[in-house]
């Protein structure tokens, strides 16, 4: 394997970290609420799949999405310069 092809397979792997962290923020919160899959879906207007497809990472979430998961939760998401 090329030292380039590593990093790029390193770099993934950062980013699919940071994905799943991101995703365990929103279910640790919803579990501290203690709202179910279904709960939560009901309160976004969305089905329960929809959340349980989000939280398993079967899904490239839209912001909407995101925003409304967030209201929803009491979250706040920024957006920060690299």
């Amino acid at each position: 394997m090329t030292k380039q092809k590593k990093h790029n397979e390193l770099a993934r792997y950062d980013y699919l970290e940071e994905i799943c962290d991101f995703v365990k923020i929103f279910i640790k919160t919803r579990k501290s609420k203690k709202l179910t899959q279904q709960e939560l879906a009901k309160r976004m207007d969305v089905t329960q799949a929809s959340i349980a497809r989000f939280e398993s990472g079967d899904c490239n979430p839209t912001l909407v999405f995101l925003l409304k998961l967030s209201e929803v939760l009491g979250l706040m998401m920024t957006i920060d310069e690299l």
